[in-house]
């Protein structure tokens, strides 16, 4: 009897030891996703489930739950900025690239805007072409020149309702047709699902279309929704329409 009792004694040890073990395992201290995190608690409730149920033997987890949720999130947090990080170098040498292959690009003032999402800038002493493409000072797309006075250029933006172009994604894959809605974001409506769209992800203009030259930036996705057949994609550009010197790219 005694022995008996001795080795359930031992059995429980076991199977605590080999439970901790398991938490420490198991702990997502690498991991990169949120349902990571999630099938862990799980599997780790269910442990707990299993010790309270069968041997009446509560295993105390909240000190310890705060201090694993917080190295999770501090991982997560530096797994963002790193790809955060990424991307921006990305994006630097693209326009680093885009400034060198557009060197007679000109600086225009700012001189005023309508509702329609034109703008209005100073004509530059030299020439101008019409359809030409338009950026901030960070060379974020604008919009493109759609008319040229004497003293004054008009610009349609991307603030101008039921404009339509094509546009990629930051690998250079074209993800379709673009529509601004003049309210401050762009649809697009007929992504294909194959294409893997993510919240966060950069678009740039495409060479598919005479509206704008290709490779600028535009913004980045901030809305991804699944439909029937396509995905529907919601893009919040990145420029600055009212700034006070644009850029017209030659």
């Amino acid at each position: 009897m005694k022995d008996f009792s001795k080795n359930k004694k031992l059995f429980l040890f076991f199977i605590i030891g080999l439970t901790l073990w398991l938490f420490g395992f198991a702990r997502p201290i690498q991991a990169q996703e949120t349902h990571i995190y999630l099938a862990n608690a799980s599997l780790r409730d269910a442990i707990v489930g299993f010790f309270d149920n069968f041997f009446g033997f509560h295993i105390q987890t909240g000190a310890d739950e705060q201090s694993y949720k917080q190295k999770y999130f501090d991982l997560l947090r530096e797994l963002i900025a790193a790809k955060m990080t990424q991307t921006m170098e990305k994006t630097i040498n693209s326009l680093s690239q885009l400034k060198r292959t557009y060197p007679d690009s000109q600086t225009v003032s700012f001189l005023g805007q309508d509702d329609f999402g034109h703008l209005y800038v100073s004509r530059p002493s030299g020439s101008v072409r019409l359809g030409a493409t338009v950026v901030d000072s960070n060379w974020f797309l604008v919009g493109r020149v759609i008319q040229i006075e004497p003293s004054y250029i008009e610009i349609q933006t991307l603030n101008f309702p039921d404009l339509k172009f094509s546009l990629n994604n930051f690998s250079g894959q074209n993800l379709g047709l673009a529509q601004t809605t003049g309210l401050g974001y762009i649809n697009v409506n007929y992504v294909e699902p194959s294409l893997k769209v993510k919240p966060g992800d950069l678009v740039i203009t495409s060479a598919k279309d005479d509206i704008f030259s290709p490779n600028f930036l535009i913004g980045q996705v901030i809305q991804v929704e699944p439909t029937t057949y396509f995905q529907k994609l919601i893009v919040e550009p990145f420029s600055k329409f009212d700034e006070s010197q644009l850029i017209i790219v030659q």
